[in-house]
């Protein structure tokens, strides 16, 4: 009769594990706990404008500042997606954004408008090719029209005609992050049964 009893607790347990996990995951409550992505309503917000899938906008973010928005690299580039000053500038020029100073890179608004208007522009540049549009947002258009130039061949070895080693770990970091979000993206479709 113990026996019995324990083993229907158990049973009683599982089955309320089981219910509680399907719950869980059926929830965006969950998905927004465990998900690498912050910024996510300015992420959305700008990738509708231009038209960007945010889980790329986010891998690029997560590759350049870890979603810091005051960090600042070696070389000066500033915010969640590590914009230099002065093509910050030109950018918002471009689209007549207010912007008064490199400081304003700090403000994640106006990062991200900028980071997805210049990305769209770079896609467009080199006719959606990934691989070259964020050579070129890390290492500039100059050294990617280059690189462009001596490529020929296979569109999933482009990576390698990438001369510079941090550019060339900056694109497969972005790749695989951008890959791996859009698994949890799927992943959380299904479970939660939506398209």
């Amino acid at each position: 009769m113990k026996i019995k009893k324990s083993r229907l607790f158990m049973i009683l347990v599982g089955v309320l594990f089981i219910l509680t996990v399907v719950f869980l995951v059926s929830s965006d409550w969950f998905w927004n706990v465990f998900s690498p992505v912050t910024y996510n309503k300015i992420l959305l917000r700008n990738s509708e404008e231009f038209k960007i899938d945010p889980l790329l906008v986010a891998a690029i973010i997560k590759s350049e500042s870890a979603f810091n928005p005051i960090a600042e690299s070696d070389k000066g580039a500033m915010g969640l997606m590590q914009l230099m000053p002065a093509t910050a500038e030109t950018l918002a020029h471009e689209i007549n954004l207010d912007y008064v100073n490199a400081e304003d890179l700090y403000n994640p608004e106006i990062n991200i408008h900028l980071g997805c208007y210049y990305l769209v522009k770079l896609l467009k540049r080199y006719n959606g090719s990934l691989v070259f549009a964020l050579a070129a947002y890390n290492a500039g258009i100059v050294k990617a029209d280059e690189w462009r130039k001596t490529y020929r061949g296979d569109p999933g070895r482009a990576v390698g005609s990438i001369s510079f080693p941090a550019t060339q770990k900056f694109v497969k970091e972005v790749l695989s992050t951008y890959e791996m979000l859009k698994f949890m993206r799927k992943v959380k479709r299904t479970l939660q049964m939506r398209d």
